[in-house]
């Protein structure tokens, strides 16, 4: 067919580091189950900038919380015909199990996470609201250095788009860049992924 509608190409994915900036306000969507506060990230070393909605529901922060209640859930609410994945987003935002990739969290605040979550184990249930989380993580996170990976974002109808979203958070440590210069270099992966760093980058 003659001039024909220009198609976005395909781009590769991007491993960056940059620097929390900016931990914005907490807000939830009406009919919504969860919390999300928007983490501003400026690019270093070439790295586009980015910003992550870090998704959390404040019980999950108390004292005593068993995440493993989220897998029964998620079951009945599939059951219901409901939308599920609680399980996934507390793994993807706070911590994973037996898995290598850390959660947001844990990419974050790196040796710090077990402080940091100790902070929440004196309060009462009632008082872990969204605010005193969002004003608790303002405090350890903004300057702090964290990794990143941008991925290419679609449209509703599953075309490419010119922009770039955060894909998931990683840590800033040998390990963490490792694993992320491994699978950069790997045969195996649908996309390419690019370092934005190189061996003179100060870590």
């Amino acid at each position: 067919m003659a001039l024909s509608q220009a198609v976005v190409p395909e781009k590769p994915d991007l491993a960056c580091i940059g620097v929390i900036t900016k931990v914005g306000e907490v807000k939830q969507s009406e009919g919504s189950k969860f919390h999300s506060i928007p983490l501003e990230i400026k690019g270093k070393s070439g790295s586009p900038d980015g910003r992550y909605y870090y998704t959390f529901q404040p019980r999950w922060f108390q004292a005593g919380f068993d995440p493993r209640i989220l897998i029964q859930e998620d079951k009945e609410y599939k059951e219901a015909g409901q939308k599920a994945g609680q399980y996934f987003l507390y793994c993807r935002n706070i911590a994973y199990a037996n898995t290598r990739r850390p959660g947001a969290l844990e990419a974050l605040l790196g040796e710090g996470f077990a402080e940091f979550a100790s902070t929440f184990d004196s309060m009462k249930d009632d008082d872990v609201t969204p605010d005193v989380i969002e004003q608790a993580l303002r405090e350890v996170l903004v300057g702090a250095e964290t990794g990143y990976i941008l991925k290419q974002r679609t449209d509703e109808e599953g075309n490419p788009s010119e922009n770039y979203s955060v894909d998931y958070l990683f840590k800033l440590d040998a390990e963490g860049l490792k694993g992320i210069e491994a699978s950069a270099a790997s045969t195996k992966r649908k996309r390419p992924l690019i370092v934005m760093w190189n061996e003179d980058t100060p870590f």
